[in-house]
């Protein structure tokens, strides 16, 4: 097993997919670029007993990330590409801690093997008939304010491919979104008017959402580390995006579909905690989305 921490200098030597999976390779590239990924490492796993056998350098290196939450996730050799997203598919940990980490990384290590990836394979993946091999991310905990993903290209009824770009998103932990569990708020963006300046109104399309739960980090959690919780009634109404920070998403996810993904289509997940905007993982579409 190979644990790579996200720090700069290791950026030097080469990365691989099929060391680290599609996900880790994607932002360890973000890094590159310089774009803001809360920090992480990400471990290249071959079998379960490995984690057993390398426990303490695992915890040392969440030492180093001096966070006291992270969120762990899947990162397949087969997941995040062109073909076959997987998007969904794998398990995630959130508010992980230090004593909770080890088996967290067993459970989204075990998901790879569920009924339900061998059919997703099967269907979008049948080339790849075995397990795919899983690293593991491991990632600094952004307790979001607002969460959201971005679609750099989707096509409507009466406009060509490429023009436009979508938001959506929600309060709280993005998970709600990635579930689909309530309507998200959505803004769509005709990249041609897009400026950056501030003055970007006209160039932003809003449609209000209906969100009535939230995800938020449970502050002492005894085996529930997030809990869904009403959304106060007077932000269910409010937006959950200034026309700034929508111009400020747009732009970032369009440089990277330029630099990570040579100007194809890129799905981009982000948060917003106190203002601050993070990317937290970055894939390549399949084909170019359509609003519902």
């Amino acid at each position: 097993m190979d644990i790579i921490m996200c720090d700069v200098p290791q950026l030097a030597s080469p990365l691989d997919v099929t060391r680290i999976g599609g996900k880790a390779l994607h932002l360890f590239k973000l890094i590159e670029h310089g774009f803001p990924v809360p920090a992480f490492f990400s471990l290249t796993v071959e079998h379960a007993k490995e984690i057993e056998l390398e426990q303490e350098r695992i915890l040392a290196a969440f030492d180093a990330l001096n966070s006291p939450r992270v969120a762990v996730r899947s990162s397949g050799v087969d997941e995040d590409n062109a073909q076959a997203s997987y998007a969904g598919m794998f398990e995630t940990c959130l508010n992980v801690s230090r004593d909770t980490l080890i088996a967290s990384i067993h459970k989204i290590f075990e998901s790879k093997d569920t009924e339900r990836v061998e059919g997703y394979r099967a269907e979008k993946a049948p080339q790849h008939s075995h397990p795919s091999s899983m690293g593991i991310v491991v990632q600094c905990l952004v307790n979001s304010d607002v969460s959201g993903v971005a679609l750099t290209q989707f096509n409507t009824p009466a406009d060509g491919a490429g023009l436009f770009a979508v938001i959506e998103t929600c309060w709280g932990l993005g998970e709600t979104l990635v579930q689909g569990l309530d309507t998200p708020e959505r803004y769509i963006i005709d990249r041609r008017r897009l400026k950056g300046d501030g003055n970007d109104g006209a160039a932003i399309q809003r449609n209000l959402g209906n969100q009535l739960t939230m995800q938020v980090v449970a502050p002492k959690h005894g085996g529930h580390p997030v809990v869904n919780v009403p959304v106060p009634v007077h932000m269910r109404l409010r937006r959950r995006l200034s026309t700034q920070q929508v111009s400020m998403v747009t732009l970032m996810a369009c440089s990277i579909e330029e630099k990570l993904f040579g100007g194809e289509p890129a799905d981009i997940e982000f948060a917003l905690a106190n203002d601050v905007l993070f990317i937290l993982q970055a894939r390549r579409l399949a084909s170019r989305g359509t609003p519902a």
